[in-house]
């Protein structure tokens, strides 16, 4: 596979798992989000596959997408089950909007 293919991949990839949060988030205001344990895992998972697709993708592309950055350092990022449900939704709704844009 070439790097560009492999790179269009790992975009899909993310890409996917926006569509996926934003199906999650669709319709609940911040509160239901928060007493919603199903779709709060759900949207962590989702959040927790983006971190590790941007942890593979080149610095080059890494840059372009300044917005991942919300996720975090490698090594360095909390576990998003330990994170207020408040700060979840906020990088959650992020995503969806900027990253998504830029891809």
């Amino acid at each position: 596979m070439t790097a560009e293919r492999a790179r269009q991949r790992l975009r899909a990839g993310i890409r996917r798992d926006i569509g996926r949060i934003e199906t999650y988030l669709g319709g609940l205001t911040r509160s239901q989000f928060a007493r919603d344990d199903l779709r709060r895992d759900a949207v962590e998972r989702c959040m927790a596959r983006i971190a590790a697709i941007a942890d593979r993708l080149p610095a080059q592309d890494r840059a372009r997408y300044p917005a991942l950055a919300i996720l975090g350092t490698p090594g360095l990022r909390p576990p998003l089950d330990r994170l207020d449900s408040d700060v979840v939704w906020g990088v959650a709704r992020a995503l969806s909007l900027r990253v998504d844009a830029a891809l």
